[in-house]
């Protein structure tokens, strides 16, 4: 497969960007009080190296009031600039785009529920149930210069353009939503009013910054709420926006931190591309401006017929570039079965939400200097290994000691690879985990490793093999949270799993 709309050249604005693949924002959590580190900026440079196309930075605060946690990075003050600008030197030198998300959390604060927070309205926090201080009209004007002077640091260092976060519930979702915004004033009521803040954005940024700065917004075309933005109301808003002209993109994502948090980062219990309907809809209301389609796109056969069916522009994707930061360049060469699968089972956002580091459990090297286009060392001394255990822990240490140049024997108890990923595959809506064992098993094959399926390993059949070095990954047993539990009180995931 060419992939041949996927790999199209796009123009925004003035600038070129080689192809419809883009990174979607990304909370990683790897800023450091408050500051741009290495990781940060590692991040991107892998995923730009990686052959994307687009890359929008993760979250920058665009105000002090809008700092939740220390791993929020500053764009209101000089202390990033050096940071920024090393960020968008390598983004630019590996021929990618890169645009930074400013953003507010207004009413949402996540992570420090009794912080006062400042609102909309007086609407309380659907999370905390704080309840915020409602902004006036200098605080209105304050946050539209805060934004539109984070967007002229920003392109002085270096960043061709910036996307505004008015999606999930933050500050410009509460304005542009009819469920939030309750205010009477000249930014509230009719939905001309409603969108006033994002036009006076965009109006300042355009003021302020060069022609040929990108400024795109990130919306839902459904917040999933009672009274909200539906995707009716939806469309009138894209079209109003397009009536402005000032933006260069959209983005839709869906749901908000409320009641409808699941169509947020929807995991692997939904279909494919759940909300691509609702992308092409927004794309007829939007007219020349380009749109992004987001939700569980995990394949460049998806993403190619995302933009061949006309459903949107651009593919914007987070967790399957976390996955695999030379996803485009991997596809682009035609080597698909090479793309390291992501599962959508959102364990790098629970990581994330847990306040540690973003992770990716069968992505080790996520956001490691040599991340793209890593490949292990190779051995200055060739040794006879053998593993014992086809799980995931198995094959990821056959495949990766084979790749640096050792004699390897995995022994696999069962027939098929993949141990306690197989039971945990027949729980509702889970059967995708098995897809990291079949990509390494495919590794191990390529590499060379010598699969014994079906053959439980023993001592014998070890020593037989004369190995310099013995790796056991038979796996683990759930242990009870009680010592002597009654019997059949307490079922472990896999004794359940193992019913017929």
């Amino acid at each position: 497969m060419s992939f041949s709309h996927l790999f199209a050249a796009i123009r925004i604005r003035d600038r070129e960007i080689r192809n419809r693949i883009a990174l979607c924002a990304t909370l990683t959590n790897f800023g450091a009080g408050h500051r741009v580190t290495e990781r940060w900026i590692d991040f991107l440079a892998a995923r730009a190296r990686g052959g994307t196309g687009l890359l929008v930075s993760e979250v920058i605060a665009v105000d002090p009031e809008a700092l939740a946690h220390g791993a929020i990075v500053t764009g209101y003050d000089d202390v990033n600039d050096a940071g920024f600008r090393r960020a968008a030197g390598a983004v630019e030198d590996a021929g990618a785009c890169l645009v930074g998300q400013l953003w507010h959390p207004g009413r949402q604060q996540l992570w420090h529920p009794t912080r006062s927070p400042m609102g909309v309205s007086d609407q309380p926090d659907p999370l905390s149930w704080t309840v915020p201080h409602v902004m006036s009209t200098s605080d209105v004007e304050r946050l539209v210069d805060a934004f539109a002077g984070v967007a002229v640091r920003l392109e002085r260092c270096g960043f061709h353009g910036v996307e505004l976060h008015g999606a999930h519930g933050y500050l410009i979702t509460q304005f542009l939503s009819p469920w939030s915004n309750t205010r009477n004033d000249a930014y509230g009521g009719s939905l001309e009013a409603r969108v006033r803040f994002v036009e006076e954005i965009t109006r300042e940024i355009r003021n302020r910054c060069g022609s040929g700065f990108i400024v795109g917004l990130k919306m839902p075309a459904d917040e999933g709420v009672d009274a909200g933005i539906d995707p009716d109301e939806a469309e009138r808003i894209t079209q109003r926006l397009a009536e402005l002209g000032d933006l260069d993109y959209i983005a839709y994502a869906q749901g908000n931190f409320s009641a409808s948090l699941e169509n947020h980062v929807p995991d692997m219990h939904f279909p494919e591309a759940p909300f691509i309907d609702l992308h092409r809809r927004m794309r007829a209301s939007a007219g020349a401006i380009p749109v992004m389609a987001l939700g569980r796109i995990g394949t460049p056969e998806l993403a190619e017929r995302v933009i061949a069916g006309e459903f949107a522009d651009l593919v914007g994707m987070s967790r399957a570039l976390i996955s695999d930061s030379d996803f485009a360049l991997k596809a682009r060469e035609g080597r698909v079965a090479d793309i390291r699968p992501c599962i959508f089972d959102n364990w790098c956002w629970g990581e994330v939400h847990a306040g540690k580091p973003l992770a990716e459990f069968h992505n080790p090297h996520l956001a490691a200097p040599d991340e793209s286009g890593w490949r292990p060392s190779p051995t200055a001394a060739r040794r006879q290994i053998v593993v014992a255990g086809a799980g995931p822990a198995g094959l990821e240490a056959a495949w990766v000691a084979a790749a640096r140049g050792h004699r390897v024997t995995l022994f696999g108890a069962d027939e098929q690879v993949g141990g306690k990923l197989r039971l945990e595959a027949r729980l509702p809506g889970c059967g995708e985990v098995l897809r990291v064992a079949e990509w390494q098993r495919r590794r191990a094959e390529q590499f060379g490793v010598q699969l014994r399926l079906g053959e439980r390993a023993t001592a014998d059949s070890i020593l037989a093999l004369e190995p310099d070095a013995v790796v056991l990954a038979t796996g683990a047993e759930m242990r009870p949270p009680v010592l002597d539990p009654a019997q059949g009180s307490i079922v472990s995931i896999h004794d359940y799993a193992r019913k017929p």
